[in-house]
């Protein structure tokens, strides 16, 4: 009974920390400096406003496009099973990255592409992600361009479909469309949705999500390489962190435990009676 009730109160323990958290993405196809912040870095959590100051310190005006996409209600499980395959591809090439699954609290976008005009005298471009359309692109002046798509909505299976055939696609599109050569900077960051336990209940109307089956030649979702701390392992985690002292406690218990080797002996009085 008392089994049942840790597991319980561990699982609503890992759900409250990962619910109200969604991804924040930086990557650039080239070195901010010698020494990067986060060479090639993943935290499991941070907060906005500490990502907000890390590309803030990493902004250097060697970029000449800065690419900001904003996907509301976004959730480090959507971006699983390949949802977005070229933005994984993107990811892996480049040459300084910091990837956090589970970011907290809010990020002033606005605050950040300010930062990025005034400090490099860049354009600000707004992308129609509706109409699909945007202005020529060229290298000739820094520029900002700022891409909000619409809150990620539905089952788990319409998110995946919109992640990889919607946003994924459009991204890749916009960056081919840079001038060859061209260095870039990705801020791809997200806020908290409905959690996706809340998006399985309030979708009574679609068809329950069949499990999938472990397939090894199966593309791995973008968090594959990064995500080093996964809800699973926190629980693992908190049953050790319980069982440990437990363990302890009942090693302790058993080391105190004195056995005088006498009363294992035969007195002597017993031993000549008997003969």
């Amino acid at each position: 009974m008392w089994w049942n009730m840790l597991l319980l109160l561990i699982s609503l323990r890992s759900s409250i920390c990962f619910e109200d958290t969604s991804p924040f993405i930086f990557f650039t196809t080239y070195r901010t400096q010698p020494e990067p912040i986060y060479p090639d870095h993943t935290l499991t959590t941070l907060s906005g406003h500490a990502f907000q100051s890390f590309v803030r310190a990493s902004i250097d005006c060697k970029s000449t496009f800065y690419v900001i996409a904003l996907q509301p209600g976004l959730h480090a499980e959507d971006l699983k099973h390949a949802a977005m395959p070229s933005m994984k591809v993107s990811l892996n090439k480049a040459m300084e990255k910091l990837v956090i699954p589970y970011g907290y609290g809010g990020l002033d976008l606005d605050s950040v592409i300010e930062y990025v005009i005034d400090k490099c005298n860049a354009d600000r471009i707004l992308i129609d992600v509706q109409s699909g359309s945007y202005p020529l692109l060229d290298g000739n002046t820094k520029k900002v361009l700022y891409v909000q798509f619409p809150p990620l909505k539905g089952s788990i299976m319409e998110r995946w479909d919109l992640l990889k055939y919607h946003e994924d696609t459009f991204l890749h599109y916009l960056l081919a469309s840079f001038p060859h050569g061209s260095e870039y900077t990705m801020i791809y960051v997200s806020t908290p949705g409905l959690t996706m336990v809340q998006h399985r209940d309030i979708s009574t109307d679609t068809p329950p999500v069949v499990p999938f089956k472990y397939n090894p030649k199966q593309p791995k979702g973008l968090f594959f390489n990064y995500e080093l701390f996964s809800e699973g392992i926190y629980m693992i985690w908190m049953v050790l962190l319980v069982l440990f002292p437990i363990l302890i406690v009942a090693l302790m218990a058993i080391s105190s435990i004195k056995i005088s080797y006498g009363a294992f002996e035969l007195k002597k009085d017993i031993i000549k009676k008997n003969k």
